[in-house]
């Protein structure tokens, strides 16, 4: 007789997160673009923040589209894709519960963090010192 494993917090937080990764790919699927900005901080600025354009972008990738993507962000397509890794290893341990662990020590993560906070905010500044010039 198999055992009831039962539901932890980690299980909880595999969960949701894949929930709403789904829920993200299915809505980028079906979304139809009528022109109405989704961004407050352009709505505000008239600048474009780091995430401008990117649900253009996921409509685009799930469409297979990936130069029209990166014409509306360049981070749309290494966004999407580590969704996706987090997506199959989120339902992997929640269908066999068999958690795959990167082998990143507490110090790693943090550095690949602070280095993709760097990279992305760097690229929100680069579209726009670009696109005024």
């Amino acid at each position: 007789m198999k055992s009831i494993r039962l539901l932890h917090l980690r299980d909880t937080t595999a969960g949701l997160r894949a929930g709403v990764i789904s829920s993200v790919f299915l809505l980028a699927w079906f979304w139809s673009w009528q022109g109405v900005g989704l961004c407050l901080f352009h709505r505000i600025t008239s600048l474009q923040c780091p995430g401008c354009g990117m649900t253009r972008a996921f409509h685009a990738l799930t469409h297979g589209h990936r130069g029209e993507a990166l014409e509306y962000n360049l981070l749309s397509a290494p966004l999407f894709f580590a969704a996706g890794v987090v997506l199959v290893l989120d339902i992997t341990y929640l269908a066999s519960g068999i958690r795959i662990h990167w082998g990143l020590s507490e110090r790693q993560k943090s550095v690949y963090a602070v280095v993709g906070l760097f990279l992305v905010l760097s690229y929100g500044i680069a579209r726009n010192v670009f696109a005024m010039t």
